[in-house]
């Protein structure tokens, strides 16, 4: 299977699970999430309630960090150093490429 193929076959993936949902009762769904980011390069992120935030590569839809913040927790996010932290402190995360579009998205919890 070619590069373009696996893409293509991603994509459907997405939609698939997008339309269909994930399996589960709708009462499982987060109530609010917010897009609160989608760039390349550095972002920051200061929580405005409890809740989850979520770093997703527009690329290949991976998860590249996610993590429970209080209000008022921060995330630095600096793609070009390869380079996550919370309130200052280094996380753990995966690979990140300076050229890739991240999006941000928190999910308040309940």
């Amino acid at each position: 299977m070619t590069a373009g193929n696996r893409q293509f076959a991603r994509l459907w993936l997405v939609v698939a699970v997008i339309i269909c949902g994930c399996g589960g009762k709708a009462s499982q769904r987060p109530a609010e999430q917010w897009l609160v980011s989608t760039r390349r390069g550095a972002a920051a992120y200061v929580a405005q309630g409890r809740g989850t935030l979520h770093i997703i590569d527009s690329r290949t839809g991976a998860t590249v960090y996610r993590v429970e913040l209080d209000s008022g927790q921060k995330v630095m996010f600096l793609p070009e150093r390869n380079q996550i932290s919370l309130d200052g402190t280094p996380a753990a995360h995966e690979p990140l490429e300076a050229d890739r579009v991240y999006r941000m998205y928190f999910v308040r919890s309940q």
